[in-house]
């Protein structure tokens, strides 16, 4: 028997997911809805941070949207991670190694979310995280992106990180 693909949504995929999120093109919610199908086919595990729940303003949605959110966070195959001291140490390192890249490329540490829902996610390596942070942002009030960190997080950890893109082919 086959293990189940482990998939990581950081809350910008949940809110263009339950927002249709149009600006993020085409492309992208199609990907988003190719993801959803896996795990409502009980293909894929999802795994998110519990900091998703915090991150995502219910207020902001439809009552759809709601019921949507509440019933995909019910699945048996969707795991909403409480932090823990693992967490917090591997975000500790993870924002410490970025601090210190800082001289190299001149973009600021990552920011404490970022870091929760990448620590989280290498504790359920190996997995699949899914972002819409895809570009750095240079300045004053700069931002290190996630997708562009893809393939080895702080220098030893394995982490593929990407924008979810339509994968099936189209047939007209």
């Amino acid at each position: 028997m086959t293990s189940k693909t482990r998939l990581y949504w950081d809350s910008s995929i949940f809110l263009a997911w339950l927002k249709g999120e149009i600006d993020c093109g085409a492309d992208v919610l199609g990907g988003i809805a190719e993801l959803v199908e896996q795990i409502e086919n009980d293909d894929a595990v999802l795994i998110t941070s519990i900091l998703t729940k915090a991150e995502i303003l219910r207020g902001t949605l439809s009552p759809d949207a709601k019921s949507k959110l509440d019933g995909m966070l019910r699945r048996r195959n969707v795991v909403v991670h409480e932090t823990n001291q693992w967490v917090w140490e591997m975000c500790h390192h993870l924002r410490d190694f970025y601090r210190q890249a800082n001289h190299k490329d001149d973009l600021p540490t990552l920011t404490v979310p970022d870091a929760i829902h990448i620590a989280t996610a290498l504790l359920y390596s190996p997995c699949e995280f899914y972002t819409l942070d895809a570009l750095d942002k240079h300045g004053r009030y700069g931002r290190r992106a996630l997708v562009p960190l893809s393939g080895t997080i702080a220098g030893k950890y394995p982490l593929t990180i990407r924008k979810p893109m339509v994968r099936k082919p189209t047939l007209f």
